[in-house]
Protein backbone atom coordinates (compact mmCIF):
# COMPACT_ATOMS: atom_id res chain seq x y z
CA UNK A 1 0.00 0.00 0.00
CA UNK A 2 1.30 3.68 -0.91
CA UNK A 3 2.52 5.52 1.45
CA UNK A 4 0.40 8.97 2.04
CA UNK A 5 3.44 10.94 1.10
CA UNK A 6 3.70 8.56 -2.36
CA UNK A 7 -0.06 9.17 -2.84
CA UNK A 8 0.48 13.05 -2.50
CA UNK A 9 3.00 12.62 -4.80
CA UNK A 10 1.14 10.21 -7.53
CA UNK A 11 -2.44 11.83 -7.60
CA UNK A 12 -3.14 14.18 -10.65
CA UNK A 13 -2.78 17.85 -10.02
CA UNK A 14 -5.69 20.02 -10.76
CA UNK A 15 -5.27 23.26 -8.98
CA UNK A 16 -7.32 25.22 -11.77
CA UNK A 17 -10.23 22.63 -12.27
CA UNK A 18 -10.29 22.16 -8.73
CA UNK A 19 -10.23 25.71 -7.96
CA UNK A 20 -13.14 26.60 -10.59
CA UNK A 21 -15.27 23.59 -9.22
CA UNK A 22 -15.27 24.68 -5.58
CA UNK A 23 -15.83 28.43 -6.42
CA UNK A 24 -19.19 27.42 -8.30
CA UNK A 25 -20.31 25.37 -5.32
CA UNK A 26 -19.30 27.81 -2.78
CA UNK A 27 -21.29 30.79 -4.44
CA UNK A 28 -23.80 28.56 -5.56
CA UNK A 29 -23.77 29.63 -9.25
CA UNK A 30 -24.16 28.36 -12.62
CA UNK A 31 -20.84 27.89 -15.40
CA UNK A 32 -23.55 30.40 -17.37
CA UNK A 33 -23.55 32.79 -14.79
CA UNK A 34 -19.69 32.24 -14.15
CA UNK A 35 -19.41 32.61 -18.06
CA UNK A 36 -21.55 35.98 -18.30
CA UNK A 37 -18.92 37.64 -15.78
CA UNK A 38 -15.93 36.15 -17.08
CA UNK A 39 -14.65 38.90 -19.75
CA UNK A 40 -10.82 39.83 -20.51
CA UNK A 41 -10.37 43.33 -19.20
CA UNK A 42 -7.69 44.21 -21.96
CA UNK A 43 -9.51 43.02 -25.22
CA UNK A 44 -13.53 42.15 -24.01
CA UNK A 45 -13.63 38.68 -24.68
CA UNK A 46 -15.52 36.49 -23.36
CA UNK A 47 -15.07 32.64 -22.31
CA UNK A 48 -17.88 30.32 -22.74
CA UNK A 49 -19.73 28.47 -19.91
CA UNK A 50 -18.84 24.81 -22.19
CA UNK A 51 -14.75 25.97 -22.24
CA UNK A 52 -15.08 26.89 -18.25
CA UNK A 53 -16.67 23.43 -17.91
CA UNK A 54 -14.07 21.85 -20.03
CA UNK A 55 -11.41 23.81 -17.66
CA UNK A 56 -13.24 22.40 -14.46
CA UNK A 57 -13.84 18.90 -15.67
CA UNK A 58 -10.27 18.05 -16.55
CA UNK A 59 -11.26 17.80 -20.34
CA UNK A 60 -9.36 21.16 -21.53
CA UNK A 61 -5.23 19.26 -22.46
CA UNK A 62 -3.73 22.59 -23.76
CA UNK A 63 -2.84 25.71 -21.65
CA UNK A 64 -5.21 28.37 -21.97
CA UNK A 65 -4.23 31.77 -23.52
CA UNK A 66 -3.53 34.29 -21.72
CA UNK A 67 -6.85 36.22 -22.38
CA UNK A 68 -8.88 32.70 -21.13
CA UNK A 69 -6.98 33.53 -18.03
CA UNK A 70 -7.50 36.87 -17.43
CA UNK A 71 -11.20 37.01 -18.56
CA UNK A 72 -11.15 33.94 -16.23
CA UNK A 73 -9.59 35.35 -13.25
CA UNK A 74 -12.58 38.48 -13.39
CA UNK A 75 -15.38 36.10 -13.68
CA UNK A 76 -14.01 34.41 -9.93
CA UNK A 77 -13.00 37.88 -8.48
CA UNK A 78 -9.31 36.73 -7.98
CA UNK A 79 -6.05 37.99 -9.09
CA UNK A 80 -4.75 36.99 -12.40
CA UNK A 81 -1.85 35.92 -10.33
CA UNK A 82 -3.46 33.00 -8.97
CA UNK A 83 -4.93 31.83 -11.84
CA UNK A 84 -1.78 32.17 -13.64
CA UNK A 85 -0.25 30.23 -10.77
CA UNK A 86 -2.83 26.98 -10.87
CA UNK A 87 -2.67 27.36 -14.63
CA UNK A 88 1.38 26.58 -14.60
CA UNK A 89 1.06 24.15 -11.80
CA UNK A 90 -1.75 22.30 -13.76
CA UNK A 91 -0.67 22.90 -17.46
CA UNK A 92 2.90 22.59 -17.34
CA UNK A 93 3.95 20.65 -13.88
CA UNK A 94 5.53 23.21 -13.10
CA UNK A 95 5.22 24.56 -9.26
CA UNK A 96 5.66 28.24 -7.76
CA UNK A 97 6.10 29.46 -4.50
CA UNK A 98 5.63 33.32 -4.00
CA UNK A 99 6.27 34.42 -0.27
CA UNK A 100 6.18 37.92 0.87
CA UNK A 101 9.15 39.50 2.52
CA UNK A 102 8.00 42.86 2.67
CA UNK A 103 5.23 45.48 2.44
CA UNK A 104 5.15 45.50 -1.21
CA UNK A 105 8.40 42.72 -2.16
CA UNK A 106 7.62 39.50 -2.69
CA UNK A 107 10.18 35.89 -3.33
CA UNK A 108 8.86 33.77 -6.53
CA UNK A 109 10.89 30.27 -6.66
CA UNK A 110 10.06 27.55 -8.56
CA UNK A 111 9.06 24.41 -6.72
CA UNK A 112 9.39 20.66 -8.25
CA UNK A 113 6.40 19.05 -8.47
CA UNK A 114 7.29 15.86 -6.84
CA UNK A 115 7.19 17.50 -3.17
CA UNK A 116 4.95 16.94 -0.82
CA UNK A 117 2.70 19.91 0.68
CA UNK A 118 4.78 20.07 4.09
CA UNK A 119 8.13 19.92 1.65
CA UNK A 120 6.54 22.62 -0.26
CA UNK A 121 5.59 24.90 2.98
CA UNK A 122 9.28 24.36 3.91
CA UNK A 123 10.67 25.71 0.64
CA UNK A 124 8.54 28.93 1.01
CA UNK A 125 9.38 29.43 4.55
CA UNK A 126 13.38 28.79 4.05
CA UNK A 127 12.83 31.62 1.01
CA UNK A 128 11.60 33.80 3.15
CA UNK A 129 13.94 33.34 6.08
CA UNK A 130 16.72 33.85 3.10
CA UNK A 131 14.76 37.25 2.22
CA UNK A 132 15.16 38.60 5.47
CA UNK A 133 18.55 38.10 6.27
CA UNK A 134 19.65 39.55 2.96
CA UNK A 135 17.49 42.53 3.84
CA UNK A 136 18.75 42.69 7.83
CA UNK A 137 22.65 44.02 6.61
CA UNK A 138 20.97 46.71 4.47
CA UNK A 139 18.39 48.10 6.95
CA UNK A 140 20.93 47.93 9.86
CA UNK A 141 23.47 50.05 7.66
CA UNK A 142 21.05 52.50 6.87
Amino acid sequence: MPSSQQQDREAPRRPLSDFISAHVVSKDISYKALAARSEDPVTGQQVTDQWIRDVASGRLRRTPDLWRLRALAAGLGVDLDEIRARAIQQYLDYEVATVQTGDAEWVTVSVPPSLTPEERRRVAEMASEIARMMDKPQRDGQ
